[in-house]
């Protein structure tokens, strides 16, 4: 059986702890689809233990999945010159992943 990548108490740390009291179902929503996207990209699930990389880049994919309903025209952050913009692409998080992906090809 295939352990959980993401649990709602790692994305609770990484987002505040109130976080978690205030929207259950969206925390539980964005570390279903962070370890959706995190197990397509690598191809392959983990039975024994996540390693840290995988579990801190699918904590990275979730903040942003959960962040996305606040953030107009895409922009999460950053100062005024650098804004950081939220897409449906994550390549910080896919360069995380290069060691642990398990198929290559074109889809």
């Amino acid at each position: 059986m295939a352990l959980p990548l993401l649990e709602p108490a790692d994305l609770t740390r990484a987002l505040g702890s109130a976080t978690l009291a205030a929207d259950p179902e969206g925390v539980q929503d964005a570390c279903d689809a962070a370890t959706s996207y995190v197990t397509a990209v690598m191809g392959q699930t983990f039975d024994l233990a996540v390693p840290a990389a995988v579990k801190r880049a699918a904590i990275v994919c979730a903040v942003r999945i959960y962040q996305v309903p606040m953030s107009p025209f895409g922009v999460v952050g950053g100062p005024s010159e650098v804004p950081m913009y939220s897409k449906g692409a994550f390549p910080d998080v896919d360069a995380m992943l290069l060691g642990f992906r398990q198929a290559f090809g074109l889809a």
